[in-house]
């Protein structure tokens, strides 16, 4: 998903991409794959995934050195998590930079945090291609209107949500996998 969305970004600049060995070529992305082919149940494998390796992404910005400092550069953020499965902190150091945030992974309000917070969106990277440069082309100041949004939903939720909800999600998930029957 990452690099079909870095693909389709990459022909009209439209994302700046950040993280690790995004150029580093087809060798490594390769082994990487075979890798991750022989580790990874063969239910979870998609195998069209492998048409965009190798690529040279020119929208490659590197590795953020300083999450804050990268973040205030930008008003949308793309967050996609790693599973479909839990909220991580990623959705969270966007909130915190007070930007538009659109995010893939697991149902937000199943984790009571307001549906209103994000712009959440299924993983398929043409609807996410499109829903970027449909916020991008919005005026200034419907954008602040978005972000101003979001940011209500989330200090609305975020002392019980921080104290209370997570930990209580966390141990009913933990619960569950030690003991899945009970």
């Amino acid at each position: 998903m990452r690099r079909k969305i870095a693909f389709l970004t990459s022909k009209d600049d439209s994302l700046d991409i950040f993280g690790l060995k995004w150029n580093s070529g087809k060798v490594y992305d390769y082994l990487n794959y075979f890798y991750k082919l022989v580790s990874t149940p063969s239910n979870l494998i998609d195998l069209k995934s492998s048409a965009y390796l190798g690529n040279h992404y020119l929208n490659y910005v590197g590795i953020s050195q300083n999450k804050k400092i990268t973040y205030s550069n930008y008003r949308i953020f793309l967050i996609l998590e790693n599973s479909i499965e839990y909220v991580s902190e990623k959705l969270f150091d966007a909130a915190a930079a007070k930007g538009i945030i659109i995010y893939i992974g697991a149902n937000i309000s199943q984790y009571n945090i307001p549906a209103g917070a994000v712009i959440q969106i299924e993983p398929d990277a043409n609807k996410i291609h499109s829903k970027i440069i449909e916020l991008q082309n919005l005026s200034i100041d419907m954008q602040y209107q978005i972000m101003d949004s979001q940011q209500k939903a989330i200090i609305s939720v975020a002392k019980s949500w921080y104290c209370v909800d997570v930990l209580k999600q966390l141990a009913n998930d933990i619960s569950k996998e030690i003991a899945p029957n009970e």
